[in-house]
């Protein structure tokens, strides 16, 4: 019914729940030919860029097994050597289809290595999904897997820190150490990129209109009581409405934020920690889409002050 009548937002809901996108009703029809039938190309898009995905991720599969890597030795963590080290993941090169494979090492913080680290949503408590570590087999969660997807070079290494991987979180003990760290492992990361999750339908379009809204922002500053713009001269406050119209006036953008601004990610608690230390060195990541964490910060401000001028 969502697919027929072209309701995007219920369709995006329903497959993140996991529900079968080639599910045949009593007429043997799916919801992508219901989508076709009534032109509703943003549905179509939709379902087409989760079936893609899907297809990569049964290859993926695949590809694990005939590599043997569901045979191969469970990765056990040997313990780090001393007080004040922490595990890098080298996530090594590849192309989108090939199983996720990477090598975890022990190093010194107080050396300063050179590391992004990774802030995302567990969702999962425990992996389910099979990936290469030192040559032996480890198992994370979906989440993870995309995110790593997607942070993975086609030629080149990428030294990563991730507390679900880089901690053994079957020793209690490791465990208290390393969340005790966690302020000084944020604040050393030359990067903190903050994973939220896969790309929506209408994700690169809120992306491109967080510079509209943190222009906004900055010129609504000089509003001294933040609730209207008769202070502004007549030129500006036409620049300011024609902004607006930019943002509030497209369906898609203005859908994208709000599911943007809604994800999970950032109504957890401990993420508002993360965000802090983060700081200008937060790149926020939607699946192929990212952005500074300052503009998603300044362009969210942007549209509140927005909402409440008249």
């Amino acid at each position: 019914m969502a697919a027929r009548r072209g309701h995007s937002m219920v369709v995006k809901v329903l497959i993140e729940m996991g529900a079968d996108i080639n599910l045949k009703d009593d007429d043997g029809r799916t919801a992508m030919s219901y989508a076709k039938e009534n032109n509703q190309e943003s549905v179509v898009k939709l379902l087409s860029q989760e079936a893609t995905l899907r297809q990569l991720n049964e290859r993926a599969i695949k590809k694990g097994e005939e590599g043997g890597l569901v045979r191969r030795t469970m990765y056990q963590y040997p313990p780090l050597l001393e007080d004040g080290h922490i595990r890098i993941l080298e996530l090594q090169p590849g192309k989108a289809g090939d199983i996720i494979n990477f090598e975890l090492h022990g190093v010194d913080l107080k050396k300063n290595p050179s590391f992004e680290a990774l802030s995302y949503e567990w969702k999962e408590k425990s992996g389910t999904i099979p990936v290469q570590c030192n040559q032996e087999r480890l198992l994370v969660t979906p989440n993870c897997k995309a995110a790593l997807e997607q942070l993975r070079h086609e030629t080149d290494k990428r030294s990563l820190w991730m507390d679900a991987v880089c901690i053994n979180q079957q020793d209690k003990q490791e465990c208290n150490q390393q969340v005790a760290m966690m302020t000084d492992i944020y604040r050393k990361a030359k990067t903190v990129l903050m994973w939220i999750g896969k790309e929506g339908h209408f994700t690169e379009a809120a992306f491109r209109s967080f510079p509209a809204l943190s222009k906004l922002h900055e010129a609504l500053l000089k509003d001294p009581d933040g609730s209207s713009l008769d202070h502004f001269t007549l030129e500006d406050r036409s620049e300011l409405r024609e902004l607006g119209k930019d943002v509030f006036g497209n369906v898609d953008i203005t859908a994208g934020v709000r599911e943007l601004l809604s994800r999970p990610y950032f109504t957890r608690a401990w993420i508002f920690q993360e965000i802090i230390l983060a700081g200008s060195r937060g790149l926020v990541m939607c699946g192929g889409v990212s952005l500074s964490l300052e503009d998603v910060q300044v362009g969210a401000l942007g549209l509140r002050r927005l909402r409440k001028c008249p």
